[in-house]
């Protein structure tokens, strides 16, 4: 690769996706990347090469009471940061790239995966999804004293929720490999 850096692009860019079975629709990737790359669902099991092998996934939205909570509050955030950062004169261009990445992502996820298994893709967009949920930052710096506290309050809480769930899940997948 390092030695012939653009014969290691183009065998990239002709590849085809490997045929890997059935791929998971535009939903399960808007859940997946805008959910659970944020807010980490229960874990799931799933038998891969014909049920000889298993695999742990983030796939259903099966959240613990905290964890529905969180990841209800946090795409609702988004949804509103998204919305108000497309609106606002100062911050559309930005929001319009953002957007315009997360759906490029989409797009092309479509038919690049494997086996379904689209949490491990979800990292790429978190940069655009976090920066287009935030647009209602500066928005909310301008807010009254009482109601700028009010929300900051709301978002911290939201970190926290997110924090405890996220926490929770990482280790329940690392008592799985403990022997």
């Amino acid at each position: 690769m390092i030695s012939d850096p653009l014969a290691s692009l183009r065998t990239v860019l002709y590849v085809a996706p490997a045929e890997s079975g059935e791929k998971a629709p535009i939903e399960t990737l808007l859940l997946t990347y805008l959910g659970f790359g944020v807010v980490a669902p229960d874990l799931a099991v799933v038998l891969i090469e014909g049920g000889r092998k298993m695999m742990l996934d983030f796939r259903a939205f099966d959240y613990p009471p905290r964890g529905a909570i969180a990841a209800a509050a946090w795409l609702a955030f988004w949804v509103g940061g998204a919305i108000l950062a497309l609106g606002s004169r100062e911050r559309r261009t930005t929001a319009l790239v953002m957007a315009a990445c997360i759906v490029f992502n989409l797009v092309l996820h479509l038919d690049y995966q494997f086996r379904g298994s689209l949490f491990v893709y979800a990292n790429h967009l978190h940069f655009a999804v976090m920066g287009l949920g935030l647009g209602a930052a500066r928005l909310a710096g301008r807010l009254p004293g009482p109601l700028r506290l009010a929300v900051t309050g709301t978002l911290a809480f939201l970190v926290v929720l997110v924090a405890e769930n996220n926490i929770a899940r990482m280790l329940e997948f690392v008592a799985e490999f403990e022997p």
